[in-house]
């Protein structure tokens, strides 16, 4: 009965994510059009990254060109500063300074706690060493 009722709500529904669907996989083929590594050879074929995209299953079908850390290191990529108004104090460049600036100790610690431990005795180290 539920179903019944809202069978016009549903098609609404429908028909937005299929125009959403449409608009987002045209847009990501053609932001992709000039890469030569791109997955996304097609408005079709991007149909599948924005169905997962949009539903937030994220299979990971389609990697991000780009690596978060080094895979020789637990250090961040800091990415390019793009902006002069906000430049450095934009979480992804702020957030990876922090995290190298962090002793190898830390970084590399094995167990949530064992990383929590370790930070907290080095900030409170820090900010000793700053008040004396």
């Amino acid at each position: 009965m539920t179903i019944k009722t809202s069978l016009h709500e549903l098609g609404m529904f429908f028909f937005f994510l299929v125009v959403a669907m449409v608009i987002f996989s045209s847009a990501a083929y053609y932001a992709e059009a000039g890469q030569a590594d791109t997955q996304l050879t097609s408005i079709p074929g991007a149909f599948w990254w924005v169905i997962v995209t949009m539903t937030t299953v994220g299979y990971g079908d389609v990697p991000g060109r780009r690596a978060l850390r080094s895979a020789g290191t637990n250090r961040l990529v800091v990415p390019p500063v793009r902006l002069a108004t906000v430049g450095s104090r934009a979480f992804p460049v702020a957030a990876a300074h922090i995290w190298n600036s962090l002793p190898e100790h830390i970084v590399s610690a094995s167990a949530l706690q064992s990383f929590k431990r370790h930070l907290k005795t080095f900030l409170l180290q820090q900010s000793f060493r700053l008040a004396l």
